[in-house]
């Protein structure tokens, strides 16, 4: 996976550290806008664009063309996808390997939900 890929990252990913968290968070972020955003386009024959009704705050004078990004989609895919390396290992209850796959599953979702809440999704 490129977050484990020293060339792109670094060696930052091996400590556990306040860059490591944002770096799993920014990266689960980023999966969850960009699926969202290939769902509105057509890419992805597995879902569509979001039926959400105009957002209450959006000017007057912009056109809403009805057809969002689907978030709900895009957060359930990240989970999925970016959340399977952690919870594929299996790690002795109670180890410092356990301990770090859980903190990677709760800054992916620290990731996610700063998506999902910036799309203001009721």
């Amino acid at each position: 996976s490129t977050v484990d890929n020293l060339s792109v990252f670094g060696r930052v990913m091996q400590i556990g550290s306040r860059e490591t968290a944002f770096t799993y968070a920014v990266s689960a972020a980023g999966v969850v806008n960009a699926i969202s955003r290939a769902c509105r386009e057509g890419e992805l024959s597995t879902c569509g664009c979001s039926r959400a009704a105009r957002p209450k705050d959006l000017p007057r004078d912009w056109l809403w063309g009805g057809c969002g990004d689907n978030v709900e989609y895009g957060y359930r895919f990240a989970k999925e996808f970016v959340d399977a390396r952690e919870r594929e290992k299996n790690f002795a209850k109670g180890s410092e390997e356990q301990g770090r796959a859980l903190m990677n599953l709760q800054n992916n979702e620290a990731g996610r939900r700063a998506v999902y809440k910036m799309a203001d999704v009721s």
